[in-house]
């Protein structure tokens, strides 16, 4: 497939227009004496009306709004995501349905010259009040009624984040302009939650990036409630075993005791974020003795389960059904890896898992982490599209990359390359009919991602400027709304 009308160099990076809502001001009281006084006449205030938007320059529909300002077409020209100078004044303007939010419409405001959409409106959470944006993909994918994601963090305020204070901020500006969910890490079990004691949970850094992720509107992932491999590695769990036989209990009563923890765990999470978060990673990269054939050594949780008589299968129900009754309303999805393709090791396990769950209602979507999508090598659209389907139930793109590590060709070909694949995972999402939630893995600069800068694996460079595939996506979403919109 090839991408067209699309620049092919590298173009700066999003800074987010942030809006700061004005503070309350409390009047200080004053005594006021009882002698008689004279009243101030009250003065007469002139009010300057808002130019809005006249009917007759919509292309489709109508709503309300004020004139965007000139700053905004600036600030893109500054940042690169507007590519060409224009006249605030002479942009035209149609109306689309937010099919994510049913209550509320989309303003775009469109180059006359390219039709590119360049701004958008969206409606502050907290007082609904309609604010134009320089328009991000998290817009395109109201429009379209997509979920588009990728990782938010707590704010660094004490140094407590995973990057520089300064690059974490600039994270979150740039990820709450451009994506519309969520994914919340600092909600991980061994690295944040519950790390240095069974039972002492702190809530902090994941409570401010959920936060911040509803004050501008997103949907929330929490990720993950139990991810044994990372569980084990850096929590107290690593030592459960030895600090349980040296009380005297033997593998059985390790393994219940084991459970005890596990279900407070869930409990305990699900409980605190009832209400915010909707939808739950429950389990992820689950390692049982079924991995055993590829050299992988079964998790923590695994082990103590065989040791205490029981089964992966028995461990992985448990998981699902505490979760289930902890929030019966929540979305909840199993997440791995190397199971993009029928012919990769991962999938049979991830088919027979979500199978078994499935039986018993337990488990809501698949989420495939496309993490191993390589430029050199990768799978084809119409294997993706497949394999998604064969799954039988709602697939989630948790956490896709793009890696050109040792891709042949020239930069631009590189770049060209790159944006078709990224489109063509998106593409394929949608066309499979079970997939409407598209997410990146630290989407927001190559030198953040884990695969390495050299991979060049995320749509934003390693200074955070888009690159052509961002680009690719913004026009492969305006030609559905588009195509929408003319049948």
């Amino acid at each position: 497939m090839k991408i067209k009308n699309i620049v092919t160099v590298l173009l700066v990076a999003i800074i987010l227009a942030s809006c700061a809502s004005a503070g309350t001001v409390v009047p200080t009281e004053t005594a006021v004496s009882t002698s008689t006084f004279t009243l101030i006449p009250t003065a007469t205030l002139t009010v300057t009306p808002v130019p809005t938007i006249p009917r007759e320059r919509f292309t489709k529909g109508f709503l309300e709004v004020a004139l965007p300002t000139q700053d905004l077409i600036e600030q893109g020209l500054t940042t690169g995501v507007i590519r060409q100078t224009i006249n605030v004044d002479k942009l035209t303007f149609d109306v689309h349905d937010n099919l994510n939010k049913p209550s509320q419409q989309i303003v775009f405001g469109r180059s006359p010259e390219t039709q590119e959409v360049v701004l958008a409106t969206r409606v502050d959470p907290s007082t609904g009040e309609i604010i134009w944006h320089v328009a991000g993909l998290r817009d395109f994918a109201d429009a379209v009624g997509i979920t588009i994601g990728t990782n938010l963090y707590s704010d660094p305020k004490n140094g407590d984040g995973l990057f520089s204070q300064s690059d974490q901020r600039k994270i979150n500006k740039l990820v709450v302009q451009e994506y519309n969910h969520a994914i919340i890490i600092e909600l991980g079990w061994g690295v944040w939650l519950e790390k240095f004691k069974e039972g002492e949970f702190d809530f902090s850094l994941a409570d401010d990036a959920v936060n911040l992720a509803l004050a501008n509107g997103m949907t929330v992932e929490g990720d993950d409630l139990v991810y044994g491999g990372s569980d084990f590695e850096y929590s107290y769990l690593g030592n459960i075993e030895t600090k349980l036989k040296a009380e005297g209990l033997n593998d059985k009563q390790i393994k219940d005791r084991v459970e005890g923890i596990v279900k407070n765990h869930i409990n305990t999470v699900m409980a605190h974020y009832k209400g915010k978060i909707t939808e739950w990673s429950v389990l992820n990269e689950w390692r049982g003795q079924f991995v055993l054939e590829n050299a992988n050594p079964p998790d923590g949780f695994s082990r103590i389960w065989k040791n205490g008589g029981g089964t992966d299968q028995e461990f992985v129900k448990m998981v699902f059904e505490t979760a289930r009754a902890a929030d019966p309303t929540a979305r909840l999805f199993y997440n791995d890896a190397d199971n993009i393709s029928r012919n990769w090791y991962g999938y049979k396990y991830n088919l027979a898992l979500v199978q078994f769950l499935q039986q018993s209602n337990l488990i809501d979507a698949m989420g495939q982490q496309f993490t191993d999508m390589d430029l050199a090598n990768h799978p084809t659209e119409a294997e993706l599209i497949a394999t998604m389907q064969s799954y039988n139930m709602p697939v989630i793109v948790t956490s896709a990359t793009f890696n050109v590590k040792g891709a042949k060709g020239t930069e631009n070909e590189i770049q060209q390359g790159q944006a078709e694949m990224a489109v063509m995972v998106l593409d394929s999402c949608l066309k499979s009919g079970v997939c409407r939630d598209f997410r990146m893995w630290e989407g927001f600069g190559d030198k953040f991602n884990f695969e390495g800068i050299e991979a060049r694996s995320t749509i934003f460079d390693e200074n955070m400027k888009p690159k052509l595939a961002y680009f690719a996506i913004r026009e492969y979403l305006t030609q559905i709304i588009d195509g929408r919109n003319s049948q």
